[in-house]
């Protein structure tokens, strides 16, 4: 789970809030491979 907050923050735009986070969130775990979680694993 924290990868994917990890990934919603990044992708995160000025001036947006919760809802935005929320969804952002939401796609980043639909969207989750193996791979991309081994990537941002790396990079903790």
């Amino acid at each position: 789970m924290s990868v994917c907050a990890e990934i919603a923050q990044r992708r995160l735009r000025t001036g947006e809030g919760n809802a935005s986070f929320r969804t952002r969130l939401i796609d980043a775990m639909c969207n989750l491979t193996p791979e991309t979680f081994r990537k941002w694993r790396q990079e903790a």
